[in-house]
Parts: structure tokens; sequence; C-alpha cells
């Protein structure tokens, strides 16, 4: 369900997969660093379990800064985005959009 929210870890990991019978639009991306220090990000998209990187590898995020995606993306069923941060904790992601019935 939209929308999505969660904290990265050092691991990538699934934030957000389209439900069953179900296809979404994700509308907003928003990765934000709460740490003092600079942090390296990955946010993935995968589609039909192809994964394509949706940012520059290992994304620098300084201190307090936000990035924020807003170019519509297109997901079917079991679609899904992952990400990853250098840091446990400090980098937030949340994923806006709609999802609808196929």
């Amino acid at each position: 369900m939209l929308p999505a929210a969660t904290t990265l870890t050092i691991e990538r990991k699934q934030v957000y997969e389209v439900p069953a019978g179900m296809t979404a639009t994700i509308t907003r991306l928003n990765v934000a660093n709460r740490d003092t220090s600079l942090r390296l990000v990955n946010v993935f998209v995968v589609v039909r379990g192809q994964a394509k990187q949706l940012c520059p590898v290992n994304l620098e995020m300084p201190p307090g800064y936000q990035g924020i995606e807003e170019s519509p993306l297109q997901l079917s069923a079991g679609d899904r985005i992952d990400a990853e941060a250098d840091g446990d904790g400090w980098v937030d992601i949340f994923i806006g959009g709609k999802e609808e019935k196929v």
C-alpha cells in the first residue's frame, strides 16, 4: 500500500512491492539523510526480477540532504523498489503514488 516509508540499512532491502492483481504509479520518491556525516545511497527498481539503478551508484548525500524524484514510474504486480545506505538507521526513504486494481 502506498505511501511506503522505511529507514535504510547497510543491507539492501525491499522498500515497496506492488501487490498481486495491482499496478502502481510511483509519483514521488524522497530520500533524506538525518546523519551529521555524508552517507552513500543506492536505490533500485526491480522489474520482472531485473534490477535497475534509479540513482547514480553510491549517491553521495551530505548531512541533512534530502533528494526528491517526481518523475512517474509505472510498476506491475511483483515489481518492487529496493534501497540501501552505507550506515544503519540514518537515511529515510518515502515512496508516494497510487495503486490500482488490474
